[in-house]
């Protein structure tokens, strides 16, 4: 049975690998002399979590009262279990295992990462997208040029982006702490072309000849123009 549940269990995170990772939810529960499955049942419904467990191996009848007061899951599944059951986020489940199946979360364990995103001037940075490299899994910083990111085991790298900003590529060691600066993007001019619609395009995305014309011709067609308006 407990092989047929492994199983079972890794295929549906197979299923769902590919899924975004929800960020912790705060929730406020008054719950007294409920089942736990009931529990549950009232997280899945004021979130956007749901649970993965075997019912033969965890106890769910149990009854329990609960007070949360606008705290994460989390938290609240830790009163709820008080360390009997051990638990794993991973995209939009939380997988429950007892203790004797502890070992089966170890690839779908977090650690959390922080930090702040400054231009080089020092000035903090608020909007960046701070994605893990080659997933979905992402926030953005505050106003403060601050971020909070979980990412899962064998996350290799983080990636920083903003408009007008180079995109930075910073490698996670073993620091729970990743400060970063970005630079400003150099856009070089030499290499846009403005068509006679206005819009700004490379020559070579033109489907008709373009010819270049320096500041000083310019100057010299819009004295033209402007003395022929007049």
């Amino acid at each position: 049975m407990k092989m047929s549940f492994l199983l079972t269990f890794l295929a549906i995170c197979q299923v769902f690998a590919a899924e975004s990772y929800s960020q912790a939810t705060k929730l406020t529960l008054k719950l007294d002399n409920v089942k736990i499955s009931d529990v549950l049942k009232e997280i899945e419904n004021n979130s956007e979590f749901y649970f993965l467990y075997s019912p033969k191996l965890i106890n769910v009848e149990r009854k329990v009262n609960i007070n949360a007061e606008n705290e994460s899951i989390k938290d609240i599944l830790n009163k709820l279990f008080k360390g009997e059951v051990k638990f794993a986020v991973y995209d939009k489940q939380i997988i429950l295992a007892s203790g004797d199946q502890a070992g089966i979360l170890s690839p779908f364990q977090q650690r959390t990462i922080t930090g702040t995103v400054k231009d080089k001037d020092g000035n903090p940075l608020p909007g960046v997208n701070v994605v893990v490299t080659g997933t979905t899994i992402g926030t953005i910083t505050d106003v403060n040029g601050r971020y909070n990111i979980e990412i899962p085991q064998g996350a290799k790298s983080l990636t920083f982006s903003f408009i007008g900003m180079q995109t930075l590529q910073v490698n996670i060691g073993p620091d729970n702490t990743i400060d970063v600066q970005l630079s400003e993007e150099v856009v070089n001019l030499e290499e846009v072309v403005v068509s006679a619609l206005g819009i700004k395009r490379e020559e070579k995305a033109l489907g008709y000849a373009v010819q270049k014309v320096d500041g000083e011709n310019l100057q010299k067609v819009l004295g033209v123009e402007t003395a022929t308006a007049l």
